[in-house]
């Protein structure tokens, strides 16, 4: 379970990052019907989900890991594999933290 801190022996001076994040995405299919088949098309509604879990390295020189925020969106399959807003907008957040 998150949060966590570790506390790091001699090679804690050689981590360069202070902070990182990790984003964590999966999709799920919709059961949505339409008045066609859509099991092959492009256009079938998937969900993207995700994670954010944040790396940051403390005054102390211990490591502190703990989950930053969620998301959710519904897309069609061609948008979410071309350019998915709300993963950009949450890189874009990030980068603005």
């Amino acid at each position: 379970m998150l949060p966590k801190k570790f506390s790091l022996t001699d090679n804690s001076q050689s981590l360069k990052l202070e902070k990182l994040a990790i984003i964590i995405v999966s999709s799920r299919d919709s059961d949505a019907k339409s008045k066609r088949d859509r099991t092959n098309s492009q256009d079938r509604k998937v969900t993207l989900i995700g994670e954010v879990v944040s790396v940051e390295r403390l005054k102390d020189g211990s490591v502190k890991i703990q989950p930053l925020r969620t998301f959710d969106k519904n897309y069609s399959l061609r948008e979410m594999y071309r350019k998915p807003p709300i993963l950009i907008e949450t890189v874009n957040d990030l980068c603005d933290e």
